[in-house]
């Protein structure tokens, strides 16, 4: 468990890996600390809360991200956004997949990456159209392209590449 105290996010990574398979509530003391800690990487934070919940645990854990500290249900709580985060998904690949395909499931992988860093964080303004554009235009941005939108009453946003 000396692995979740480094700095190194690979190491905190590689200890997480280990415990996906053989998480025990001996691991829980080890798991709080590195949930509240200010140094520990807040994606991979976030994938440990992935790992305690696919492994049936119902804690309710502190993790520390952002500057605040959010209080977890695992037993309630829908981790990463749940259902929203699916709809932004699907209005990138609406708009995205049938235009260029490449981008698209780049975008959704940004989406997904932004979406497990975040966690907890409130999504503000909670608006599946507006998530999906800001994505697509980080995304374009980041492979150089220029992207532009028009609206349409039929569809949340159309795209055009210049």
């Amino acid at each position: 468990m000396s692995g979740l105290e480094s700095d190194d996010i690979e190491t905190q990574w590689l200890a997480i890996k280990k415990l996906q398979d053989r998480l025990t509530e001996a691991h829980f003391p080890y798991i709080k600390r590195f949930l509240l800690s200010k140094k520990a990487d807040p994606y991979v934070k976030s994938l440990l809360l992935h790992i305690i919940k696919e492994q049936g645990f119902t804690e309710t854990l502190s993790l520390y991200k952002f500057g605040q500290v959010y209080h977890i249900s695992l037993r309630t709580e829908t981790l990463f956004y749940g259902e929203f985060s699916e709809n932004v998904r699907t209005c990138l690949s609406d708009v995205l997949n049938s235009e260029n395909p490449t981008l698209c499931n780049f975008a959704e992988q940004i989406w997904r990456h932004f979406t497990i860093t975040a966690y907890p964080r409130p999504l503000h303004p909670l608006s599946v159209n507006k998530w999906a554009a800001a994505c697509c235009l980080y995304t374009a941005h980041l492979n150089g392209l220029d992207f532009r939108f028009s609206r349409r009453a039929s569809e949340p946003f159309v795209s055009s590449f210049d």
